[in-house]
């Protein structure tokens, strides 16, 4: 889907060829700028376990 946000193609050009509806491709750019609760939460976490990960791996070295 960024290839089309990224590119000057007609929207429904693209989404034709790919056979992708266009409610799927609008669907997940309102999900790119308002994320689920759940998505902002996993977000997070990764973060997080990024985080710890990190502080982890310095400690082993």
């Amino acid at each position: 889907m960024n290839f089309i946000d990224t590119h000057d193609f007609s929207v429904g050009l693209v989404l034709r060829v790919l056979s992708v509806a266009v409610s799927t491709y609008y669907g997940w750019r309102a999900r790119r700028v308002n994320p689920s609760p759940r998505a902002r939460q996993d977000a997070e976490l990764l973060v997080a376990i990024d985080e710890i990960r990190g502080q982890s791996e310095f400690a082993a070295t």
